[in-house]
């Protein structure tokens, strides 16, 4: 499993809904679904949610894709504790 992720809260977008979904085929190149995670965390004030719109496209089409405005949360989803 390979787990990435992806800090965008310094960053200024104006992309669009439908230039965040012209991204979802580069998905696809990266390779099996299930051997990956991405956490994109964000800024809280996006007057148009980027991430969670990315998110919930992505995870549409079987992707682990996570959208968090805390780093530690996102971290915790990449790493959850496991039971001992």
């Amino acid at each position: 499993m390979s787990e990435v992720v992806l800090d965008v809260r310094e960053t200024y977008s104006k992309m669009t809904a439908f230039d965040l979904y012209q991204l979802l085929p580069i998905l696809d190149r990266v390779g099996n679904k299930g051997n990956w995670k991405v956490a994109i965390v964000y800024r809280p004030k996006d007057d148009f949610n980027r991430a969670k719109f990315f998110e919930l496209c992505a995870q549409n089409r079987g992707y682990q894709v996570g959208a968090f405005q805390v780093f530690e949360e996102a971290v915790a989803w990449l790493y959850p504790p496991h039971d001992v």
